[in-house]
């Protein structure tokens, strides 16, 4: 039964990937005879398990995308010392990276829609607030920050994780430069956490 499970999951998956794929092209794209190419799942099995709509489609790619952010979430929060924090904000880091690695596709559809009055853009912007605020909240507690300053750094760190995300899944430093290396150099970005 878990083989099957894993299998349906598994379906589930490339659907949606293959859903955001069509996305990043344009909602014209999407259509159950291009997902079923482009997953290899069948448009029976996308029929019955997701939906007969192209509007059904489309809610459980973003609905995928979103799930997929909601679960990026650094314990940032429960950090109770400098060190503790920095640990965090690059376990987080490489959390993000790792699940932007695993699906290109979602690199492309985050900064294609960041910022934009879309539904995937707001969704965005909900993860985006939800992380900078925590961020910030932490900053000011642990580091005395004040208010303003801690919501710039948050925004500054936001920007240089998903930049590096960028970097990372689309521009090919993964394949010019070993994890260790960078997450070598990503402790000295972070080392302004030890004042």
């Amino acid at each position: 039964m878990a083989d099957v499970m894993n299998s349906k999951e598994e379906k589930f998956t490339k659907v949606a990937i293959s859903v955001i794929r069509a996305l990043n092209v344009s909602v014209g794209h999407v259509s159950h005879s291009f997902i079923s190419r482009d997953s290899g799942v069948s448009r029976a099995w996308i029929y019955k398990y997701i939906g007969s709509s192209k509007g059904e489609l489309l809610k459980f790619g973003v609905k995928f995308f979103g799930k997929m952010l909601a679960d990026i979430k650094g314990p940032i929060t429960i950090a109770k010392t400098k060190a503790e924090f920095k640990e965090h904000i690059l376990l987080a880091t490489w959390e993000i990276i790792g699940e932007f690695s695993a699906y290109p596709d979602l690199t492309l559809l985050y900064f294609k829609h960041c910022g934009q009055k879309t539904v995937i853009g707001k969704m965005i912007d909900e993860y985006e607030a939800v992380f900078i605020n925590e961020l910030k909240t932490s900053l000011i507690k642990l580091f005395k920050r004040k208010p303003q300053d801690a919501q710039l750094m948050a925004e500054l760190i936001m920007s240089l994780r998903m930049g590096i995300v960028h970097r990372y899944t689309v521009k090919d430093l993964s394949k010019t430069y070993k994890m260790i290396d960078i997450d070598r150099e990503l402790n000295h970005i972070f080392t302004f956490m030890k004042r």
